[in-house]
């Protein structure tokens, strides 16, 4: 995991190598908050939602 510049993280986020995170955003988190999050973003990788991605341009929110 590693902290991110909050100006492009706002939330968390992956590309399939890291976690990155906004700390204010986890530190307002409730502990299954934080483990729900986690588990979305791991999902995203397991579920192979880069490969899938083909054309589109990665989107940073």
């Amino acid at each position: 995991m590693e902290a991110a510049d909050p100006e492009w993280c706002k939330t968390t986020a992956t590309d399939a190598r890291k976690f990155y995170y906004n700390a204010e955003f986890i530190e307002a988190l409730s502990l299954d908050e934080t483990q729900f999050m986690l588990a979305h973003d791991a999902l995203h990788c397991a579920l192979s939602h880069f490969a899938r991605r083909q054309h589109r341009k990665k989107k940073h929110l």
